[in-house]
């Protein structure tokens, strides 16, 4: 996690940490770090990170707040 805080323009680093985080249970920190990633971007990078959070949203239950929050948050840096 230091170094990844170290290196936010590092892809690797972030998606490694962001795995670790929603695996500890900071879901919300988890999804803010990818996302956040994806507008750091050029939209041609981005298909790699978008999928990471694709598969974090299919280990949550449908209703799950912080899947519905993540979504939008998601669409909105998507477009």
């Amino acid at each position: 996690m230091t170094k990844a805080e170290a290196d936010p323009a590092n892809h690797a680093l972030q998606k490694i940490a962001a795995d670790f985080q929603f695996l500890s249970g900071d879901i919300p920190g988890a999804f803010a770090r990818l996302i956040n990633l994806i507008l750091l971007t050029e939209a041609g990078e981005r298909e790699s990170i978008r999928l990471q959070v694709l598969s974090l949203f299919a280990m949550l239950e449908p209703d799950d707040p912080e899947l519905v929050k993540a979504r939008s948050a998601l669409a909105r840096a998507l477009f």
